[in-house]
Order: structure tokens, then C-alpha cells, then sequence
């Protein structure tokens, strides 16, 4: 097995810039969330919108499973938050298009657009090594994230030159226990989910249970720093009849119960 610090690294703290959405461009739909590409001073971002699909849930999982993979050592786009006023321009008018931003006025996520990147091939799968497939197994059961699958990779490659960067994307149906905290008991951090056996590397489970070893005790120590960075704008409305506190808290005694697991989900 590799040195652990090949994958696992320092992780600094960075607050995301917060930036305003000078104009919205329209993108193909994808999914519930339908991202739209938007125009800042900082450049153009993808944006997931706070009143689509599962709104600032899906906001919340995304910045938490993308600190966690780039804890990892994986790319993933850089991340801000992006104010959408009713003075954002918007490129056409379609209705359905300018409801969906209506419904998101206010601070929303954006990713870098990546420009140069593709969606991943079935032939692209040699490029990656057998400690990446296992990781990014153990970084999905460890996330609940159903949402990568052969059919559907959520994996990108941006080639320049000679060197090719993998980048993981679309995060926002992982942590699948925020959906529903009444129904959270003791047991619910060692469920077994049967999406896991879809998994596009559910191959190399056995290297992500050897890997899991590794990664809980690096990890543990770390977590709370990493959901540091979900804003409270986006954790309020999931707040519940709960502090915001006690709810920040409740996504770090969760995933620390996940972490505390002796092995990982057996397909």
C-alpha cells in the first residue's frame, strides 16, 4: 500500500470568496439541480442554485464532500459564494429558467467552470491508478453519495499538455441522512446501502476497506474543521427546532460514527 500522505494531505482552512453573479448563462439541464454558468469578476463559475432540487441540502452536501475529497488528495473545482440579485443579467427569459432563480435569490454555491475538462470515458478508466479507484469508493460510502455509477461517473478529465487532472464533480445527493433528521437513530451511521453494489469502482471495495484503516484515523481529528466551511446561511434553513450549533454539530457526530466503523459496507 502507498504512504498514506501520497493521497492524504494538509488541508488549510480557506474561507470561499464571496462573490455577485454579474450575468447567467444557460446551460444544458442536468438532473434536478440544473447548474447554470454564471459571469463574475472573478471569472465564470458553474452555479448550483439554492431553490432547485434539494435546495441548500445538496448546497451543504457539496462543500462537505468536496473539503473531504480534497482532504484526500482529489481535485475539485474551486468553490465561492455567489449572491443572485434581481439586477443579475440573464441571458434569455426563459420562464421556467427565471422562476427557478427567483426561488434562489440571495447566496448560492458556484464551482470554476472548467472549460478544458470532459466527462469521464469508459476508456479514460486505465489513466486511474487502483488507490484512486478506492478511495473514491471509500469517499462515497463514507458521504452516502449514490450518484456515481458507470452510466453516470461524475468524473471529469481536463488534459493540458502532457498531463492529465482528474477532477470529481456533483455532490449534492450525498449525505443522505440530512434529508429526513427525525428518522436518524443510533443505528443509522452502519446502514447499508444497495447503491454501493452499482458503484463504478465497487471493484476495489476490498482496497477501500483496507484503506478505511488509514483514513479514520487521519481523518477524525480533521473533521470538524472541515465542515467548518458550510456557511450558516446555508445550514439556517435546515436548522430545524435545533441551534444552528447543534445542528453543525450534528453532521460532525454523524460522519464521525461512519469513521468509527471497524470496516466499511461488504458487496
Amino acid at each position: 500500500m502507498p504512504c498514506l500522505h501520497t493521497y492524504i494531505h494538509n488541508h488549510d482552512t480557506l474561507n470561499m470568496e464571496h462573490l455577485r453573479a454579474e450575468q447567467i448563462h444557460i446551460t444544458p439541464r442536468r438532473g434536478s439541480s440544473w447548474p447554470l454558468k454564471v459571469s463574475t469578476q472573478q471569472g465564470e463559475f458553474l452555479l448550483k442554485l439554492s431553490g432547485a432540487g434539494q435546495g441548500f441540502a445538496a448546497l451543504v452536501a457539496e462543500i462537505i464532500v468536496a473539503e473531504v475529497a480534497e482532504y484526500l488528495g482529489f481535485h475539485v473545482p474551486k468553490r465561492a459564494l455567489i449572491f443572485v440579485d434581481a439586477q443579475t443579467i440573464l441571458e434569455d427569459g426563459d420562464p421556467e429558467v427565471l422562476e427557478l432563480i427567483e426561488r434562489s435569490l440571495g447566496l448560492n454555491l458556484g464551482f470554476r467552470y472548467l472549460p478544458h475538462a470532459r466527462d469521464l470515458r469508459p476508456e479514460d478508466l486505465q489513466q486511474l491508478s487502483q488507490d484512486d479507484k478506492a478511495l473514491i469508493y471509500w469517499l462515497d460510502w463514507f458521504s452516502m453519495n449514490p450518484d456515481r455509477s458507470a452510466k453516470n461517473p461524475n468524473l471529469m478529465l481536463e488534459a493540458r499538455g502532457s498531463k492529465t487532472k482528474l477532477w470529481l464533480i456533483d455532490h449534492g445527493a450525498a449525505l443522505l441522512f440530512q434529508h429526513n433528521w427525525a428518522l436518524l437513530s443510533e443505528d443509522a451511521p452502519k446502514a447499508l446501502k444497495p447503491w454501493l453494489a452499482q458503484h463504478i469502482f465497487a471493484g476495489f471495495a476490498p482496497l477501500a476497506r483496507a484503506w478505511h484503516e488509514i483514513i479514520r484515523l487521519e481523518l477524525k481529528d480533521n473533521l470538524e474543521r472541515l465542515i467548518s466551511q458550510v456557511p450558516d446561511d446555508f445550514l439556517r434553513p435546515l436548522q430545524g427546532n435545533t441551534t444552528l450549533e447543534r445542528r453543525r454539530y450534528a453532521y460532525v457526530a454523524f460522519l464521525l460514527k461512519r469513521l468509527r466503523q471497524d470496516t466499511i459496507d461488504r458487496y
